[in-house]
C-alpha cells in the first residue's frame, strides 16, 4: 500500500470516527435527563472574585439582587481582588443596599494559592452555604439561575453542577465566539451524563460544599489557572461524586465576548494551557478532531479534491448537528449565518492551539502572568 493510499485511508477513517463521535454528542444531550427535586431549597451561597471589574460589576450584581431564590436562603460574597478601579465602591453600594450581599477583600495567601484562585478561596471560607454558586463579574444571571441549578442537588450523588452560558452578540466576532461556547458546553454535557466529563466553565459553575471539602478546596488540589477545570476533576476522580451540566435555558447565564481577536486568542490558549492537567483518557478523546482538522487544512494538497471536499462537507454538518440542541434550546437559530466563519476560526484554533501550548505556557490574566515559557 504506497503512501497516498495510506493517507486516503486514514482521512476516511478519521472522517468516520469523527462524525460518530459529533452525532454520538447530539443524541446524549438531546435525550439526557438527570433527576432533580423542584421543593429543594438548600442554603446557597454565591461567590465571586473581582478584578478592576468597574465596567461590568454593577450590571452583575444587579442581576444577583433580582433572583428570585428565597433571601433568607441567600448569601452573595463578592471577593476584591486588588482592584485598582472604582470596582470596590460600586460593590460596597450594593453591599450597602443588599443585606444579603457582603464585601471580602483579597488578602495574600498563607497556602500559595494564586490570583483568582486566592480570591475564591478566601470568599469561600467567609461563606455557610450548602451549595457554591461561582460567577463572574462580566455576566448577568437569569432570575431562575438558584433554583434551576440546585434541585439537581437533591440526588446526593451530585457533586458539581454547571451550565451553559450565552455570548452577548453585538458584532460577527461575538457571534462566531457563542457558537463556540454551545458546541464545547455540549460536549461537556454530553461527556458528564456518561461519566466522563472533561470540563466546565468557571462563570457559571456550582459544587457542594462536602464536595468542596473532600478533596480539600483548593488547597488540596494542584494550582490551575483554570481553576473551575481542576476542581471538576478532582471532585469526579478523588471524591467519588458526579457532574452534570444540563442544557437549561433556566440556568442559562450570559457574558460578554472577546473584544479582540486579541482577547480571544489570550482566553482559549489560558484554556488550553490549563487543560494541560487531562488525563490521558481524555487527551486521547481529543486526537481525532486534532488530525481533523488537520486534513481538512492541508488535504486539499495530497488528497484527491473529492474526498477531500467530502471531509469538509461532513464537518460543517456533523458540527452543525451537535450544537443545534444548544442553539434551538437557547433560541439562537439566528447564528447559522455565521456558521461558515465559524467553522474556519473553530479549524483552525483547534489544530493551532495544541502546538502552541506545547511551545509555551506563558499566559497573562488580569495583569497577571502565569506559567512558563518553554515546556517542563
Amino acid at each position: 500500500m504506497d503512501g497516498s493510499t495510506v493517507m486516503h485511508t486514514l482521512a476516511l477513517a478519521v472522517t468516520l470516527l469523527y462524525a460518530l463521535g459529533m452525532g454520538f454528542i447530539a443524541v446524549i444531550v438531546a435525550v439526557s435527563r438527570s433527576r432533580r427535586d423542584l421543593n429543594y431549597f438548600p442554603m446557597v451561597s454565591i461567590i465571586m472574585a473581582a478584578r478592576n471589574e468597574e465596567k461590568n460589576i454593577g450590571e452583575c450584581l444587579r442581576s444577583i439582587t433580582a433572583l428570585s431564590y428565597p433571601k433568607k436562603l441567600l448569601e452573595v460574597i463578592v471577593v476584591d481582588d486588588r482592584s485598582s478601579d472604582s470596582t470596590p465602591e460600586i460593590i460596597q453600594q450594593f453591599v450597602d443596599a443588599n443585606r444579603f450581599i457582603k464585601l471580602v477583600s483579597a488578602g495574600p495567601s498563607s497556602e500559595g494559592l494564586q490570583g483568582k484562585v486566592n480570591a475564591l478561596d478566601q470568599g469561600i471560607a467567609a461563606s455557610k452555604g450548602e451549595i457554591l454558586m461561582f460567577t463572574d463579574a462580566d455576566c448577568s444571571v437569569p432570575r431562575s439561575w438558584v433554583e434551576s441549578t440546585v434541585r439537581y442537588y437533591a440526588d446526593e450523588k451530585i457533586g458539581i453542577v454547571a451550565g451553559f452560558i450565552s455570548i452577548r452578540q453585538r458584532s460577527p466576532l461575538g457571534s462566531v465566539q457563542a457558537i463556540d461556547w454551545y458546541g464545547l458546553l455540549t460536549a461537556a454535557s454530553a461527556t458528564a451524563s456518561i461519566g466522563f466529563p472533561f470540563t466546565a466553565v468557571g462563570n457559571n459553575f456550582s459544587i457542594r460544599r462536602k464536595a468542596y471539602n473532600l478533596v480539600g478546596g483548593y488547597q488540596g488540589i494542584p494550582f490551575s489557572i483554570t481553576e473551575d477545570f481542576a476542581l471538576l476533576h478532582a471532585v469526579t476522580s478523588r471524591a467519588g461524586m458526579k457532574a452534570v451540566i444540563p442544557l437549561d435555558p433556566e440556568s442559562t447565564i450570559i457574558t460578554n465576548a472577546c473584544r479582540t481577536w486579541k482577547e480571544l486568542y489570550s482566553q482559549r490558549k489560558r484554556w488550553f494551557v490549563g487543560g494541560r492537567g487531562m488525563d490521558f483518557s481524555r487527551i486521547l478523546v481529543f486526537f481525532p478532531a486534532f488530525v481533523f482538522c488537520f486534513f481538512i487544512l492541508f488535504g486539499w494538497m495530497f488528497l484527491p479534491l473529492p474526498t477531500w471536499g467530502i471531509m469538509t462537507v461532513v464537518k460543517l454538518l456533523v458540527d452543525f448537528l451537535m450544537v443545534l440542541p444548544a442553539l434551538r434550546s437557547t433560541r439562537q437559530i439566528k447564528l447559522a449565518r455565521y456558521w461558515i466563519p465559524f467553522e474556519g476560526y473553530f479549524t483552525l484554533y483547534v489544530f493551532l492551539l495544541p502546538i502552541v501550548v506545547l511551545i509555551s505556557r506563558r499566559v497573562e490574566w488580569k495583569g497577571r502572568h502565569f506559567g512558563k515559557s518553554v515546556p517542563g
